[in-house]
């Protein structure tokens, strides 16, 4: 098989499982997030990351392998990338008070918010093979709002 009809095939398996798939956050009886895996055929849905201080802002990759978002512990919220199979787990930052991770359009990048004295920063991180590289910041402002999150093509 060639390299091209290798990836066309791997592309139409992505397409049908996110057909019969997607990535859901659902809320617990005790008001703890968590973000899943719901089968739309079924109905089943199966936590992807169900810790106790909360997921959310699930991210899906652009090739539909992994979901980068947000896990909280105690009164820290750092970006996680995690295998849509609920796999391993790749911690992106730590202690950064990160939300609302977003892939680029290539997938090499994975940006998201920061709250760095009480203002929002815009800053990215490379993921080569799934390894998170040296993180930048991009923007900071004092009006810099996450709930719009965030949209960009390389």
């Amino acid at each position: 098989m060639s390299i091209r009809a290798s990836k066309i095939s791997a592309f139409r398996q992505m397409a049908r499982w996110l057909r019969s798939h997607h990535v859901m956050l659902k809320n617990t009886a005790e008001y703890v997030s968590y973000v899943g895996i719901q089968d739309l055929g079924s109905g089943e849905a199966v936590p992807l990351v169900d810790d106790p201080g909360g997921s959310f802002f699930p991210s899906i990759d652009p090739n539909g392998e992994q979901v980068a978002l947000t896990i909280r512990s105690g009164d820290q919220s750092d970006i996680w990338v995690v295998a849509r199979d609920g796999g391993a787990r790749t911690r992106i930052t730590e202690g950064a008070q990160a939300i609302n991770p977003t892939y680029s359009s290539n997938g090499d990048w994975i940006g998201y918010f920061r709250m760095v004295d009480y203002r929002f920063e815009l800053w990215a991180t490379p993921v080569v093979s799934g390894t998170p590289g040296t993180a930048i910041k991009i923007y900071a402002a004092d009006d810099l709002d996450p709930a719009s999150g965030i949209s960009w093509k390389i």
